[in-house]
């Protein structure tokens, strides 16, 4: 008996279509304490990651940053050196060399130096240009790589753990915020590990 098979180009186009279905889209939106500001301040992003993977899989992870608005601030020059930080999760490894900045996103105002810096379980988007009073930015998107080391069962979480800037004001000069979510850190991708290992 003959048997039916789907064309090459088919099962391609299915593979990808399971590979995208598989990692979602999940925007989050994390209330945070400031040492300076008002007490409704929030840190947004658009994050990227699958639902579940096997133990042993490398887990592909997107950040998109948003819009921040206008700033406008009486006697305020310009922001600078804005830190945002990431906790990587226990039960996963970061693959060396894998955060990358994504080309053709982020505003022009703050491109210029951009970059990003891993240490231990830490790894930090950092932004030093000058955003200048009365404009608005968004920040470069980013993608990296973790490989799972927890057993079936368990889950991990990328945590979002603290942001920091320094405004240059007319009279104060610089003056350096931090900020931190509520509560710290505070989870914005969590991964089921499931299923047989990764081969």
């Amino acid at each position: 008996m003959a048997r039916s098979r789907m064309p090459t180009p088919l099962l391609l186009a299915a593979s990808l279509l399971f590979s995208f279905a598989a990692r979602a889209q999940t925007a989050v939106k994390v209330p945070m304490h400031c040492t300076h500001g008002d007490d409704n301040q929030t840190f947004s992003a658009t994050v990227t990651a699958p639902a579940s993977r096997p133990p042993g899989a490398v887990l592909h992870l997107r950040i998109d940053g948003t819009p921040s608005g206008e700033i406008k601030h009486i006697g305020l020059h310009y922001l600078h050196d804005m830190a945002t930080d990431y906790t990587l999760p226990t039960g996963a490894t970061y693959v060396e060399g894998s955060a990358r900045l994504v080309a053709g996103t982020g505003t022009a105002n703050v491109l210029p130096k951009a970059s990003l810096q891993h240490q231990g379980r830490k790894l930090r988007l950092l932004l030093p240009a000058h955003v200048e009073n009365g404009t608005s930015y968004t920040p470069p998107s980013f993608e990296f790589e973790l490989r799972l080391t927890a057993p079936a069962g368990k889950k991990v979480s990328v945590q979002f753990s603290g942001y920091r800037l320094v405004a240059n004001a007319a009279v104060a000069g610089d003056v350096v915020t931090t900020c931190v979510p509520v509560p710290t850190p505070y989870p914005i991708a969590t991964v089921r590990v499931g299923g047989a290992a990764a081969r």
